[in-house]
């Protein structure tokens, strides 16, 4: 029998590239990922690694704000193992900042953000550093996690249900077809020197800043 399972040749290996190669293979596509280096080491190997509560973007930006929180309670469920939830301050300092408090409560609440109202003696408990002159603050459920760890986590799932990942093999043009559609990626496999065609239904760039 020919087989129909789509194939989809993913470019990049940081957390775009490793969380769409786990989507896909959930999916039941035939995957290949190519990474001109190791797993995360570009730009995702040095994130600051911040898990965003949404909380700074919930006054003028909804849309962001909420996208940021449903991204935190995804991960916290499915790779808790990477997530450090130690929370964030959110600190007033002045009048104007007691003055943004009102509008920081509602659009939180809009954006189903939680947040805790802290005095300063509670705020304080929580980070003696913070500045001792605050006038008040709200505790946020943001996190850190580990880069490595994360897009890991998603490239062992990925393996796990069948996806190829062929590090150090960069990509060095798209294959197109007799109707300039991109069929395939043309790669060199930095470890052997050998240069080779990969054919796919679907090639995804997922290479950050490299993109273009």
């Amino acid at each position: 029998m020919m087989n129909t399972r789509p194939q989809a040749i993913i470019i990049g290996a940081g957390f775009t590239g490793c969380a769409t190669a786990h989507d896909l293979a959930l999916r039941g596509f035939g995957v290949t990922v190519v990474e001109r280096g190791d797993i995360a080491s570009g730009t995702s190997g040095r994130a600051h690694g911040l898990l965003h509560s949404g909380g700074r973007y919930c006054v003028g930006d909804h849309e962001s704000a909420i996208e940021r929180v449903e991204e935190n309670g995804t991960l916290r469920r499915i790779a808790a193992q990477c997530i450090e939830p130690n929370g964030g301050l959110f600190v007033a300092l002045d009048e104007s900042d007691l003055a943004y408090a009102e509008a920081f409560e509602r659009g939180a609440s809009d954006c189903r953000i939680p947040i805790e109202r802290l005095t300063p003696q509670q705020a304080l408990c929580l980070e003696p550093n913070v500045n001792p002159r605050l006038l008040l603050a709200y505790l946020v459920p943001d996190g850190t996690f580990d880069p490595l760890r994360l897009a890991l986590a998603f490239a062992a799932s990925a393996k796990v249900n069948g996806a190829t990942f062929l590090v150090y093999t960069e990509v060095e043009g798209l294959v197109l077809d007799g109707r300039r559609n991109v069929v395939g990626v043309a790669v060199w496999d930095r470890a052997t020197g050998a240069r080779r065609e990969l054919r796919g239904d679907i090639v995804i760039n997922a290479t950050g800043a490299w993109a273009g």
